[in-house]
């Protein structure tokens, strides 16, 4: 596989995402994304080079890294250690390992993961020092920018080389505690090409910073030669990594897909071309929620496999996506269909939501890092119109479901869930009667305690 050969024709795969054929945004199917066209053209492989050679334009790249501790390494080292590994230990170092850390947790992963980890951890590999002739902002943020490219070219070259794109089994498998099968048939293991966007970098905000925390660039800065061209290559790379690698079902926290960051970045494209991307929107939410379909539950069930590794909707299914884009630039579907097309996701969102008891969904509330993550996740919330928790996300969109289309019979399913997990909240009026919301939606109705305990 080589880069320039993941370029895909334009398509609208609208006619099998309707209500009548659940099974296309089913969260238990599976959408493979190297095969699914997309209308914007990915980076042919000159694109994928850098423009600055690390080599020519940093102090250090070679050097070690000014450290006593083995696991920090320089970019140059941690190339070479990975590929040491691979030619010299190329099974032990692919499985993960059995056995336990020494805090007497089971080791989670293979090394060859873990150091491709360590790769993207600045504190475990950081920046060289650029050379003295890099000056100007924009140089600085090129120059990161190219660096990046360096690694992802790198990567390629270890993958190619060791005919690593086959070996999902071999580096995922008993990784964690999922228990459902969704290791891609083709993969990479790493996180590299979400981290290539200049979003990720830092560097179009201003907040990049050098080996020691302090800020390289005085003002944030695009790349790709325009501001424009910088939404192209944040929405490209992120793109990417959902086909190169979109978590394998071993995803957990924002690693190696921000699942809740990445639409707006999506849909913002539509608003620099002026070409609607609602399409990918739905499927970029659909692919989240089968990552995440992978047989854990709300809430982890061990300490090692971090935030959120199973189903959790506050992270994927982000609904609300495809209520606040939905006439956004111009689109290649009409109304009609889009409404048939949110509601087949919501019919599928609340199928996986009821297989949970309203027992399994607010037990886990209890453990401390539970109510870190979601503090809100209780019974007795009332949700707030556009916060960020699982029943205010719900009831923003729920809010808007009915001027967009979504079916009655659709709305009083979700409402006879809803009822059951927040008591507290008059979900029919939410959903059917939405303009007893007043007109910022913060007129939460309620229901009489009594009437609720009833």
């Amino acid at each position: 596989m080589t880069p320039s050969s993941l370029t895909m024709p334009p398509c609208s795969p609208t006619s099998s995402l309707t209500a009548s054929n659940p099974q296309a945004t089913s969260v238990h199917g599976y959408l493979n994304m190297r095969e699914l066209p997309i209308d914007m053209p990915l980076l042919d492989w000159n694109h994928w080079l850098p423009t600055l050679s690390p080599v020519d334009y940093t102090l250090n790249f070679f050097a070690p890294a000014q450290s006593n501790s083995p696991f920090v390494m320089s970019w140059s080292q941690r190339y070479q250690d990975i590929l040491t590994h691979l030619q010299n230990n190329f099974s032990r170092y692919l499985n993960k390992p059995i056995g336990t850390r020494p805090d007497g947790q089971p080791l989670t992963s293979s090394d060859f993961k873990t150091e491709q980890d360590a790769w993207a951890t600045g504190a475990l590999t950081p920046l060289p020092q650029f050379a003295a002739n890099v000056t100007t902002d924009q140089q600085k943020a090129e120059l990161i920018y190219s660096l990046a490219q360096w690694r992802m070219v790198r990567v390629w070259e270890l993958q190619q080389r060791f005919g690593l794109d086959t070996m999902g089994q071999t580096i995922f498998t008993n990784m964690g505690s999922s228990t459902n099968n969704r290791i891609e048939p083709l993969t990479w293991s790493n996180a590299f090409a979400f981290d290539l966007a200049p979003k990720a970098l830092h560097t179009e905000d201003g907040t990049a910073k050098d080996a020691n925390g302090n800020k390289i660039l005085s003002q944030g800065v695009p790349l790709g030669n325009s501001w424009a061209g910088n939404q192209y290559l944040d929405d490209e790379w992120y793109w990417m990594q959902l086909i190169l690698n979109p978590g394998n079902g071993k995803g957990s926290g924002n690693v190696p897909v921000d699942w809740g960051y990445i639409p707006d970045v999506v849909a913002r494209t539509g608003q620099v071309t002026g070409e609607s991307q609602w399409l990918r929107l739905v499927a970029l939410i659909i692919k989240g929620s089968q990552e995440r379909d992978n047989g854990i539950g709300y809430v982890m069930s061990t300490p090692w496999d971090g935030a959120d590794p199973g189903w959790n909707p506050y992270r994927v299914d982000y609904l609300f996506t495809l209520f606040y884009w939905l006439n956004v630039g111009q689109d290649e579907v009409n109304s009609q269909v889009k409404a048939q097309v949110i509601d087949a996701m919501i019919q599928s969102w609340l199928a996986k939501n009821e297989e949970y008891t309203v027992s399994q969904w607010f037990t886990p509330w209890q453990s401390p890092q539970a109510q870190q993550w979601d503090p809100s996740m209780n019974p007795n919330a009332l949700p707030t119109f556009y916060a960020t928790n699982f029943e205010s996300q719900v009831y923003t969109w729920l809010s808007m479901a009915k001027q967009a289309g979504v079916s009655d019979q659709t709305l009083i399913r979700v409402v006879k869930w809803l009822q059951t997990m927040w008591p507290r909240v008059n979900w029919a009026i939410v959903a059917l009667q939405p303009e007893k919301l007043g007109p910022d939606r913060k007129q939460v109705p309620q229901i009489p305690v009594q009437t609720a305990s009833q």
